[in-house]
């Protein structure tokens, strides 16, 4: 009798050991579109970061911006991988998106940091952006951001702070910054930063086309 239950036990974590810890999906539709109250931008010396406080969930935000979306033929759909839970063969739910709709971000540096870049010019040109977007770790040149280019991002309603963070790096030439990466090219990419230089005293400004504007500064 313990010899066969012995062999039960052992069954069952050969069967949990082989299970996938996620499942991919293909073009499925986000669950829900988040819209943000407040922005909190925190700048340490190597990274700045922007951080959204999302409203409660709202029906007719939700609609409203996917009717938006769709007026610009912009697939409102994820792609990527969802994590599973063990023991119940079931799957996590599905990111979530942030509509931020994001007209410029802009770091300007409140001291001399080089000759090309005295104080009160942006530093923009000298940025490299992170964020997540449809299962991608999207990285670009700050550069690239503007009204149309980073208007959605992932979000984990059930799991804040995973991934919404927006994260910006700086550069002593706008050539260290790598080339954009998405998934899944990203899956295999092991990022290092060597280039990478502390940020002077700067002023961050954000605008969106709610009409908001964020101002943070160190």
């Amino acid at each position: 009798m313990k010899a066969k239950t012995l062999m039960i036990v052992l069954a069952i974590i050969m069967l949990s050991s082989c299970v996938k810890n996620y499942k991919e999906i293909e073009e499925e539709p986000y669950p829900s579109i988040f819209r943000v109250d407040q922005i909190n931008v925190q700048i340490s010396m190597y990274g700045i970061e922007i951080k959204p406080v999302c409203a409660e969930f709202d029906k007719e935000f939700d609609t409203q911006s996917r009717e938006f979306y769709s007026s610009l033929d912009t697939s409102l759909t994820y792609t990527g991988k969802v994590s599973v839970k063990k023991f119940n063969g079931g799957f996590r739910e599905k990111p979530s998106a942030i509509d931020w709709r994001f007209n410029s971000i802009e770091i300007f540096t409140l001291e001399d940091f080089d000759p090309k870049h005295p104080a009160g010019s942006s530093l923009n040109d000298l940025c490299q952006i992170w964020y997540r977007y449809k299962h991608a770790l999207v990285i670009r040149p700050l550069s690239d951001v503007r009204y149309g280019t980073l208007m959605l991002t992932d979000y984990y309603p059930y799991n804040e702070g995973f991934g919404e963070t927006i994260q910006i790096y700086l550069y002593d030439s706008s050539v260290d910054i790598p080339k954009m990466k998405v998934y899944p090219e990203y899956k295999k990419f092991t990022y290092q930063h060597p280039a990478e230089s502390a940020f002077p005293k700067v002023e961050v400004r954000i605008t969106d086309a709610f009409g908001n504007e964020y101002t943070a500064n160190n």
